[in-house]
């Protein structure tokens, strides 16, 4: 039995597809940050083969397996052989803007289905989708929906056609995408995590924290 996350920790390596490693990637700037955790707590960072990580933005988990838990003796069994097994969760990474083109193209669903079966995922692995940037994309298109409003309503005063603003209209509003996503969590089981990437912490699973 595991009782703190640092010894859980220790038991479990860090995988990340190469292109995150690169100075344009999304967590580049979390990167040392990440690095040094790991590190911190005994543990190792790794970059996956391509042959392993088919898609970018992958992030995964590899745990050091010692024991089983046996539901009949209801204990954890010592293996004679432990070994390293893949955790049942992968982590993709995408950016706000990655994200709106996928839902004016295929679909975010029909996207998650194939990152599923990219990463050779069973039904009850779990995917999390990181998304950078969303809450600037929101900012953004507020601002230009504003100006777009405010520069239609100076047109209407001088008596100007205002047929040509409409850069923002253009793009997906706040409601669509949310709409998107949430179908996302409830129909295709992913959780969603926004952020800014500037701090980036792991919150394993309460069971992950249970025996190994």
């Amino acid at each position: 039995m595991r009782t703190s996350k640092n010894d859980t920790l220790r038991e479990i390596h860090l995988y990340l597809s190469a292109d995150l490693q690169q100075p344009s990637s999304a967590i580049a700037g979390a990167l040392p940050e990440i690095t040094h955790r790991i590190t911190d707590n005994l543990s190792e960072l790794h970059y996956l083969p391509e042959s392993e990580s088919p898609l970018p933005g992958i992030i995964r988990f590899k745990r050091h397996v010692k024991s089983r838990y046996d539901h009949t003796r209801k204990a954890w069994i010592p293996l004679d052989d432990p070994k390293w097994e893949w955790e049942g969760t992968v982590l993709v990474i995408i950016t706000a803007d990655e994200c709106v083109v996928m839902i004016h193209t295929k679909g975010l669903r029909e996207w998650a289905s194939d990152v599923r079966l990219a990463m050779g995922m069973k039904v009850n692995d779990q995917l999390v989708i990181m998304i950078k940037g969303l809450g600037k994309y929101y900012s953004k298109l507020k601002t230009a929906q504003n100006k777009e409003y405010t520069a239609a309503a100076r047109a209407g005063v001088a008596g100007k056609d205002v047929g040509g603003l409409s850069t923002a209209g253009e793009k997906l509003g706040r409601e669509q995408i949310d709409m998107e996503l949430l179908r996302l969590e409830m129909e295709n089981g992913a959780f969603l995590v926004h952020g800014t990437f500037a701090h980036v912490h792991f919150h394993m699973r309460d069971e992950m924290l249970m025996g190994s």
